[in-house]
């Protein structure tokens, strides 16, 4: 089994710290996560990728946007470490699950051998608001 990986942030504090505009005052692009706008220095408007480069860091930036926004959140319970965690779990089903196929029989037989093991768990794409629920230090199995 590898190490982890340790990664040293230093500049995160700053970054939390300075209001959306400061980086454009420093010199530096601010992008806006939800909706890809971004000003360059001179506060001309220029074109910035949407994505963040791995899925998994833009799931947890995607909800970080969505906790900043929301005046309700309780900082105070919000955990974006227990979110990580699960994406490293999910990354795991979906590239390292080692799957074996079962005799399906019934009406929808077909569409279950078509989607296979990773396709029936996409079904309703419910995730989404498991991840929320996990950030916001919300237990998603509670009822």
């Amino acid at each position: 089994m590898k190490p982890p990986i340790r990664l040293t942030v230093f500049c995160l504090g700053l970054s939390l710290a300075l209001p959306g505009n400061a980086f454009a005052q420093t010199g530096h692009a601010h992008s806006d996560h939800m909706s890809g706008g971004a000003m360059d220095h001179a506060g001309g408007d220029i074109t910035m990728p949407t994505e963040g480069g791995q899925s998994a860091f833009t799931a947890i930036a995607e909800i970080v946007d969505i906790l900043r926004a929301d005046p309700g959140t309780d900082w105070n319970r919000v955990d974006i470490e227990s979110l990580r965690q699960h994406l490293i779990d999910m990354d795991a089903v979906t590239l390292r699950a080692i799957v074996s196929d079962q005799p399906v029989t019934g009406p929808d037989a077909a569409m279950i051998r078509g989607l296979g093991f990773i396709g029936v768990m996409s079904l309703g794409m419910h995730h989404q608001a498991h991840h929320i629920a996990l950030a916001r230090g919300v237990d998603p199995h509670q009822d």
